[in-house]
């Protein structure tokens, strides 16, 4: 993504989008977009796709690049919405009784409180 300054288009796009509202919420955006991302293909490869992106962004708008890629490894962590996530999900699924929609009622607090733990790291660390 590197080498076809792809990463360098996207983050482009973003920097324009939501840098007018500070850098926590591109840091925020960034993060709900790991997430998205790693709820369908997994942490470790939504990594290696938005890493770049997140290292991109943060030199475009002036923010700290260890600041974005931590925010990045905190949301591939974040496989909390869908039960094909993270193996785990689906392994307790069956013996819960479990179904998609309990992952995204109980998912989606503890993605709220991922986020807003995430944006306070960030200002009392990195004072973003």
């Amino acid at each position: 993504m590197i080498n076809t300054h792809l990463a360098e288009h996207i983050g482009q796009v973003l920097v324009n989008t939501i840098t007018p509202y500070g850098p926590l919420a591109l840091i925020a955006g960034l993060f709900l977009l790991t997430v998205l991302v790693t709820q369908v293909i997994g942490g470790q490869v939504a990594a290696l796709i938005v890493g770049p992106i997140a290292v991109t962004t943060a030199l475009q708008s002036q923010v700290n690049p260890q600041a974005m890629a931590v925010a990045v490894a905190i949301a591939c962590s974040a496989a909390f919405l869908t039960p094909i996530a993270h193996p785990v999900n689906v392994l307790m699924m069956g013996p819960g009784n479990y179904t998609p929609r309990d992952f995204l009622k109980v998912g989606s607090g503890m993605l709220v409180v991922t986020l807003i733990t995430l944006l306070v790291g960030m200002r009392i660390f990195w004072h973003v």
